[in-house]
């Protein structure tokens, strides 16, 4: 038992290490996404609103009157 964990142990730090590694990219990849939309919403879109994220709010929201910026 002792043995095992002596010679796996290098195996199981390496196979730690590059799963963790896989998994943080994908989070930093998918961080990274949301940042580069918020940037483009905020640089094409400006102050404009964007709709809430309830379903009922949404209905007000898309069916409200002009000015549409208020």
């Amino acid at each position: 038992y002792f043995a095992l964990w002596i010679f796996a142990l290098p195996f199981m730090m390496i196979a730690s290490i590059v799963i963790g590694g896989f998994f943080f990219m994908l989070l930093w990849k998918d961080n990274n996404k949301v940042r580069q939309i918020e940037k483009w919403r905020k640089r094409n879109l400006g102050d404009r609103q964007t709709p809430p994220p309830g379903t009922d709010e949404r209905k007000k929201w898309a069916n409200r009157l002009p000015p549409y910026n208020k």
